[in-house]
C-alpha cells in the first residue's frame, strides 16, 4: 500500500524523480505515488518543490506537508493532514 492511517492524516511513500520538464503528481505506480519535480537536488531544491507540488495536490498548506524520511533520496515518506477515506477523491 502507498499510503497508510497516521493521527491527523496519512502518511504516503513517495517516489521523487527530480530534474523532469514539469512538476506534477504521476499517479500511484506500485507501493508509491510518484511526483516529477523540475527542481534539481541540490540544497533541498527537490524536496521544496515536492512538498509545494504536494500541497497544491492535496489543497492544503505548504507548512501542512511534512517530509519524514528520505531528505536525501528518491524514496521519501511525506505526511499530509488529509483523511485516507478523500485520497481516491485525489488519485484517479
Amino acid at each position: 500500500m502507498w499510503y497508510r492511517s497516521a493521527q491527523g492524516g496519512v502518511q504516503i511513500s513517495v517516489k521523487v524523480l527530480a530534474g523532469s520538464a514539469k512538476s506534477q503528481v504521476i499517479g500511484v505506480q506500485g507501493e508509491f505515488l510518484k511526483v516529477k519535480v523540475a527542481a534539481q537536488r541540490e540544497r533541498g531544491a527537490a524536496n521544496e518543490e515536492l512538498v509545494r507540488v504536494l500541497a497544491d495536490f492535496f489543497h492544503v498548506s505548504k507548512s501542512s506537508i511534512c517530509l519524514l524520511r528520505g531528505h536525501t533520496r528518491s524514496l521519501k515518506v511525506v505526511f499530509a493532514p488529509i483523511s485516507a477515506d478523500l485520497l481516491p477523491d485525489f488519485i484517479r
